[in-house]
């Protein structure tokens, strides 16, 4: 993919929607964003993409299941 900048005209709806085009949704490959609103105004969407799918693409040197249970322990320490 080419990397570059892309500028859109958009308009929000009456119920306050954004209408992301198809072509650009298809390339983003995700249907979850973190919405930023920064200081000057200006609003951006951040992908977040499915950490599952990318299984198997990094080498972490601990396991998946030593994973879950240290975020298990972590979440269970943060509720005492």
């Amino acid at each position: 993919m080419r990397v570059g900048w892309m500028s859109l005209k958009l308009i929000m709806d009456k119920k306050g929607r954004i209408l992301i085009p198809k072509s650009i949704r298809e390339r983003l490959k995700t249907r979850f964003f973190r919405v930023v609103l920064r200081r000057d105004g200006v609003i951006e969407l951040h992908p977040l993409y499915d950490p599952l799918k990318l299984k198997g693409s990094v080498k972490l040197g601990i396991s998946v299941e030593e994973i879950e249970e240290a975020g298990e322990k972590l979440i269970t320490k943060r509720n005492l």
